[in-house]
């Protein structure tokens, strides 16, 4: 099975997040990325996540991981 387009979860807010430093992702990163697709013409489909409600968020975390997760960087959740 072949895929006609290559699916990308992307939002502009991703372009914000700053993690601790060292750490891989970073809004270069994504940047980086997406100039990259783009130069090369990949063909893709952009699905922009909608705002989680964090009540649904506790049916799969503790609420203990989520505050870590919160605190965790700069940026948003």
């Amino acid at each position: 099975m072949t895929r006609e387009h290559l699916p990308i979860f992307f939002h502009e807010d991703f372009q914000k997040l700053t993690q601790t430093p060292g750490h891989p992702e970073s809004p270069d990163r994504v940047k980086e990325i997406m100039k990259t697709i783009d130069e090369r013409k990949v063909p893709i489909e952009v699905i922009t996540p909608s705002k989680l409600d964090p009540s649904l968020l506790q049916t799969v975390h503790t609420m203990p991981h989520i505050n870590r997760v919160k605190e965790f960087g700069v940026g948003y959740m």
